[in-house]
């Protein structure tokens, strides 16, 4: 686990990097269903960046948020999944090369507190077929026990 600078200027304490690189092409992440991208026990601070590095395919729709949230009130709206390309960050259903940076008049980051939760997302209606999103986290502990790891791909 890498432990390096805030990156965002707060000072809560040591800011852990890991980032998980999804290929859409793997049975274990391009299914119809959720799927857990990072797993989160114990009270965290979390700023994360979903970029594509390989264009999305499929007509199919994602969202992106926690087991608690992504039916309700995901952190991204149902995305149109071919509407996601490379060098494109994966922040809104309508994801864009360029984003304003935190601190800046918009977000360019999805900021949240997050309490023992899974962090992932959910495809709607038929397999994906092809594409590559790094999800780059960062993560600051709120309480003692706090940790988050890399998913596995399974159900949220």
């Amino acid at each position: 686990m890498n432990i390096m600078a805030a990156p965002f200027g707060d000072d809560f304490g040591p800011v852990h990097y890991l980032p998980v690189t999804i290929d859409f092409t793997s049975v274990t992440w391009n299914t119809v269903a959720t799927h857990e991208v990072f797993t989160v026990t114990g009270l965290a601070r979390v700023r994360l960046i979903p970029i594509c590095t390989e264009n999305m395919a499929g007509l199919n729709n994602m969202k992106l948020g926690t087991a608690s949230n992504i039916v309700a009130a995901p952190w991204v709206a149902t995305t149109l999944k071919v509407d996601i390309d490379a060098t494109e960050a994966w922040l809104t259903a309508t994801p864009a090369p360029t984003f304003p940076v935190p601190g800046g008049a918009g977000t360019g980051v999805i900021d949240a507190i997050v309490s023992t939760d899974d962090i992932g997302y959910e495809i709607e209606t038929a397999d994906a077929s092809d594409g590559t999103i790094v999800f780059h986290l960062w993560w600051t502990a709120l309480d003692p026990t706090a940790t988050v790891v890399a998913g596995a791909g399974g159900v949220l």
